[in-house]
């Protein structure tokens, strides 16, 4: 293993919206009005609601740990979600405090050459379902 990097969700993510949207906004990617607009409903969604910014921050966090392992595995590294990590000791030793919330740590290194193979997953006929009759 080379390293072990933390993801973490920012719980206050939605106090940012607008320092976040601006440099699409600056760009013209996106209108300043609607920027504007989805920063303010942001503060709606979010603000009065604790559980729906942890649980966003989960998702945010979760999707930032999937786009690193891919972009680790192109590269021709070898990574390994990991929970059953103490939370708390690695918000204390990264001295985060309560606005991050540790999601999970991601193993980065390379793969022995007698790594074991790939578990078998289940195919995505079994985990997944289309609806191909559906008109949108």
């Amino acid at each position: 293993m080379l390293c072990c990097i933390g993801s973490s969700g920012d719980l206050d993510a939605y106090k940012h919206s607008s320092a976040t949207l601006k440099p699409s906004a600056d760009k013209g990617i996106v209108d300043r009005k609607m920027a504007e607009t989805w920063a303010q409903m942001a503060q709606g969604a979010y603000g009065s609601n604790p559980e729906f910014r942890r649980d966003e921050a989960i998702r945010s966090a979760s999707m930032a740990a999937m786009a690193l392992m891919f972009a680790a595995q192109a590269r021709g590294f070898s990574t390994g979600p990991m929970i059953g990590f103490n939370p708390k000791a690695l918000t204390e030793l990264l001295g985060t405090g309560n606005r991050y919330l540790p999601v999970m740590t991601v193993t980065l290194g390379y793969a022995l050459p007698n790594n074991s193979p790939r578990k078998v997953r289940f195919p995505v006929t079994v985990v997944a379902g289309f609806n191909l009759s559906h008109s949108f």
